[in-house]
C-alpha cells in the first residue's frame, strides 16, 4: 500500500509529481499527486493498493529544463 508521497524541488517552475501504477505501456495516474513550488516541499497522503508485480513510476510535469534538483520519497505500508 502506497500511503504518501513527498517532493522537494529546486526547479524554477512549479512542478507536479504524480505516482503512476500498472504495467509498462498501461500506467494509470493515482491519487498521490502534488504540486510543488521552487525551494519548497509538498506531501500528499492517500491509500493506493500496489499489487505484487505492479510497476510504479513518477510522472513529473512542469520542469524548467535545467538540471536543478527534484527529490521524491514514497511511504509504503
Amino acid at each position: 500500500m502506497a500511503a504518501s508521497a513527498t517532493v522537494f524541488s529546486r526547479q524554477a517552475n512549479p512542478v507536479t509529481v504524480t505516482l503512476h501504477l500498472g504495467a509498462p505501456g498501461n500506467m494509470s495516474s493515482t491519487a498521490l499527486s502534488c504540486l510543488v513550488a521552487s525551494n519548497t516541499s509538498c506531501t500528499v497522503a492517500g491509500s493506493v493498493a500496489v499489487l505484487a508485480g505492479s510497476f510504479l513510476d513518477l510522472s513529473i510535469t512542469g520542469a524548467d529544463g535545467n538540471s536543478s534538483g527534484l527529490w521524491t520519497a514514497l511511504t509504503c505500508n
